[in-house]
């Protein structure tokens, strides 16, 4: 008894680790294909840097097996004529969004900019089965997209 006391005392001062989270330590991924396919309003992307990880896995652990929700979240530069398609054919109204819980391994890819832009039309559009997100910054031609199937 007195041993279960001293552990449970000692626990008490116990730090806690923060979990980590699979897209945290992701690899970083540059091909734009899986992202045009899954995104294909956004048109042919310039240049793209994202991550895609399984939702609620933690790196070391093994989950049950079961239905797996996925999440893509990243950004993508855009041609000039989707931006210019995307910018004109959406409302853009609500602005001075910031992207949230954005993966540590993006951080610097999605910057700081303080143009950030969304459309709700858009998103019911482009994937009516996830929850998902997509931001444009119009001066930067960079769309920020987070996107989990449900």
């Amino acid at each position: 008894m007195v041993a279960a006391v001293v552990a449970v005392l000692a626990s008490c001062g116990a730090e806690k680790s923060k979990p980590v989270h699979a897209y945290d330590v992701a690899d970083v991924r540059t091909d734009r294909g899986p992202v045009e396919t899954r995104f294909p309003e956004l048109g042919t992307l310039a240049e793209v840097t994202w991550i895609g990880s399984a939702w609620g896995s933690v790196p070391g652990r093994v989950d049950v097996p079961g239905p797996t929700d996925v999440r893509v979240v990243g950004v993508a530069t855009l041609s000039p004529g989707d931006l210019d398609r995307l910018a004109g054919r959406y409302a853009w109204a609500t602005c001075g969004v910031t992207p949230g819980n954005v993966p540590k391994p993006l951080v610097a890819a999605v910057g700081k900019s303080s143009t950030w832009c969304e459309d709700e039309a858009l998103v019911r559009q482009v994937d009516a089965d996830s929850s998902w997100s997509l931001l444009l910054d119009k001066a930067r031609g960079v769309v920020y997209f987070d996107s989990t199937n449900m």
